[in-house]
């Protein structure tokens, strides 16, 4: 399962095609990044594409400007949410706790950790456990300065040690959890 630095894009399950071809168009026609510091891969999991892009370009500005997309109308139709990943490694705990600790250390004031696990047998509160005892900030849930996002697809990893507001979630993805709450009696 491919899983680069660059962006982790989540969808509808089947509409990956879509969704790539979304967000490859947005980096390209939009952003203007070159065609060859970008490449688009499907990660095996429904739902999810891994976009690779090349080291010399800022995740944070890019993410910025997809943000910047979407300010006046939904741009986005199939792409859900839109989640940096700065370093990936193998699904082992300890490159897991040494990258997560490197990437902490730029981190400054509250944070959290958040989990995302796929295909995986790992589990999280040992993950958790083992990542925040590397970490001397202060923990706080609800309302972090920094969160240390860990992305696990089956044997892949993906960390990310950012601002909350740079797990985008699109227009649309926010009319589908309104559509979802309004329709909470189909249950």
């Amino acid at each position: 399962m491919p899983l680069f630095r660059g962006l982790l894009v989540s969808s509808k399950r089947n509409f990956e095609r879509s969704a790539s071809s979304e967000i490859y168009f947005a980096l390209v026609e939009k952003l203007e990044i070159e065609k060859s510091m970008i490449k688009v891969k499907h990660t095996g999991v429904s739902g999810l594409t891994s976009i690779k892009i090349h080291t010399d370009l800022d995740l944070s500005q890019i993410v910025q400007g997809l943000i910047e997309l979407e300010k006046d109308e939904p741009f986005f139709l199939h792409c859900l949410k839109i989640k940096p990943i700065q370093k990936t490694t193998t699904a082992d705990l300890e490159l897991i706790q040494k990258i997560s600790s490197d990437l902490a250390e730029n981190m400054e004031g509250k944070f959290r950790i958040t989990i995302t696990k796929r295909h995986s047998r790992l589990e999280s509160q040992s993950l958790i456990g083992a990542i925040a005892s590397e970490i001397t900030n202060p923990v706080d849930l609800d309302n972090p300065e920094w969160v240390l996002l860990v992305e696990i697809l089956a044997d892949k990893v993906g960390i990310s040690a950012i601002k909350p507001n740079l797990i985008f979630s699109t227009k649309k993805a926010y009319e589908l959890e309104i559509k979802n709450e309004e329709n909470w009696f189909l249950d």
